[in-house]
């Protein structure tokens, strides 16, 4: 297109001033327009002149595009159509946009938190996410063009190669698909294919082990609303959990026995659950990383402590809507279980439903709401980790406490290089461990 003398005559600054984006948030954005002056976008709301700002630079031959603004993005009418200063924390907004649309709502300094990551974990502590497959992170974690076709991103090869790019950055990972059903070796070794020999997984055991009475939930079919015959089932665990986990046993970082809430018709009293752990645990062969996640409150006893460490079980803290926050679980007298391990995952803010959190931080591209309590008990693990090198700390963070985990665990990071003081911070001798209940 021929440009008319005005485009032509005016300052470079003011012909890049021109918004090829039909509409931002359904508000309409200037068209390409040559009478149009600088003088005249500079009247513009600020919500076009951001997606002014976005389009610059784009070919004309990629059409308009979507595009979408920072939220909360201040009353100014001053247009930056050039900035290369760095955005200073985790939780500002961004107005970035890829040819496919994709937005990432904050910043994500990678490069600083795969440097982080790598050095944690030389140090025993690893940091990583619930897992891994969310288009929220692109444009943050992972470039979309590694994953098009045809000039669009393609979920499957997505989901398929996300976790070679995740692994980049992040040593360790929580993989909760296999809460849903026995991983078969097949499977192990594929995700082993994608990460590095020092890579470690946190595997949630099946709940084909974990739960006593299935749900009514389509998934279960017929067994809805049963009992669960094979509810702590040691022999089951070992064959059909345990054995394809071999293929992969260096990569293990920790097996998780996430326990759902159990009722008054399950147990009458938590002391009877943990006779069926002690019973179960005694009977799991020796030498894997065990971690136990419960969440009946009430059942955070001396008693359960004691049971998970006559047996090496690594309690494991959790952000869980009817628990305890994680700080006041680590301030818990014996809640170190192990002096092997330590381990903790931040999923919900106590009092919020599971639901509720879907709904409110889809699709987990920007910071929705802080939690402060949450990112200072994540600092204190990762500097109790650092304390104690011989023992692995394993950490991970769902999208569902702040609605990105990744700038979740930039905040933490960047909390624990200030030096921010560790309350529940416990350094453990190893050699003179003893936990309440612990075989001597």
């Amino acid at each position: 297109m021929r440009r008319s003398f005005a485009q032509r005559s005016a300052p470079l600054s003011d012909q890049r001033a021109i918004c090829t984006a039909p509409r931002t948030f359904g508000r309409p954005c200037p068209r390409h327009d040559p009478a149009r002056s600088a003088a005249q976008i500079a009247r513009s709301s600020p919500t076009q002149l951001n997606c002014t700002a976005v389009a610059i630079g784009f070919r004309s031959r990629l059409g308009p595009r979507r595009c979408a603004t920072a939220p909360n993005a201040p009353n100014s009418s001053t247009l930056r159509l050039r900035s290369t200063s760095r955005v200073p924390t985790s939780d500002r907004s961004l107005v970035k946009c890829h040819r496919n649309g994709y937005s990432p709502g904050v910043a994500f300094d990678r490069e600083n938190v795969k440097r982080a990551a790598a050095e944690l974990a030389a140090n025993g502590v690893f940091v990583g996410t619930s897992s891994w497959k969310y288009e929220g992170w692109f444009g943050q974690l992972y470039t979309p063009t590694r994953y098009e076709y045809r000039g669009k991103v393609a979920k499957t090869r997505f989901e398929r190669e996300c976790l070679s790019e995740y692994a980049e950055v992040f040593k360790t990972v929580c993989v909760d698909a296999a809460y849903y059903t026995f991983p078969s070796e097949k499977y192990l070794q594929g995700l082993a294919s994608h990460v590095s020999p020092d890579f470690q997984f946190g595997l949630k055991v099946t709940d084909e082990i974990t739960v006593r009475k299935f749900p009514n939930l389509d998934r279960f079919g017929v067994r809805a609303g049963k009992p669960n015959e094979n509810f702590l089932n040691a022999d089951l665990f070992s064959r059909a959990f345990l054995k394809p986990c071999e293929a992969i046993r260096p990569n293990i970082g920790i097996l998780i026995f996430e326990f759902s809430r159990f009722h008054s018709t399950d147990y009458e009293h938590g002391a009877q659950f943990v006779a069926d752990l002690d019973r179960f645990f005694g009977q799991l062969p020796t030498g894997w990383p065990y971690g136990m996640e419960l969440r009946n409150k009430q059942w955070l006893k001396p008693e359960y402590f004691a049971c998970l460490a006559r047996h090496g079980i690594t309690h494991t803290f959790n952000s869980w809507s009817a628990m305890p926050s994680v700080s006041e679980q680590m301030a818990m007298p014996a809640s170190r279980t192990t002096p092997e391990r330590t381990a903790a995952r931040f999923l919900l803010k106590p009092g919020r439903k599971y639901e509720d959190a879907v709904k409110a931080f889809q699709p987990y591209d920007s910071t929705r709401e802080i939690n402060d309590d949450a990112r200072k008990a994540g600092a204190s693990l990762i500097e109790e980790g650092k304390q104690n090198p011989r023992r692995k700390t394993f950490i991970y963070v769902n999208n569902r406490l702040e609605g990105n985990a990744l700038a979740t665990i930039a905040a933490m990071l960047d909390l624990s290089k200030a030096g921010q003081p560790a309350d529940h911070c416990l350094v453990i001798d190893r050699d003179n461990f003893r936990g309440l209940g612990a075989n001597t």
